[in-house]
């Protein structure tokens, strides 16, 4: 199975008192092929941004060719946030999609 994806981090929700922007990314990548199999590729990136106002966006993927990928998404403004979780498997079905709204009502995006 695909690791968990914790689009709830701590620090995601931490308001940082800091009233400019920022954007950071981590990447990784890795490839392994043995005996002529069918290459195994493993990805991971993580981004977030802010900005005034205590905007914050943040996207993590986790990208298994064996196991498939697992995305998250938030998206928060003040004390209201919109969280996506979204796995495939590797031939690109959507297994599972889920949501969490906190302080928003569901029809009030």
């Amino acid at each position: 199975a695909l690791q968990p994806c914790k689009p709830c981090d701590d620090e995601f929700f931490q308001d940082g008192g800091n009233s400019g922007c920022s954007y950071s990314v981590t990447q990784s990548q890795v490839y392994v092929q043995t005996n002529g199999n069918k290459p195994h590729v493993y990805q991971q990136s993580y981004m977030e941004r802010s900005g005034p106002g205590g905007l914050k966006e943040m996207k993590k993927m986790v990208l298994d060719s064996e196991k498939g990928k697992k995305c998250c998404v938030g998206r928060k403004l003040g004390e209201k946030a919109h969280v996506v979780q979204r796995e495939e498997d590797p031939r690109g079905t959507l297994l599972e999609e889920h949501q969490d709204l906190y302080n928003l009502e569901e029809n009030s995006e």
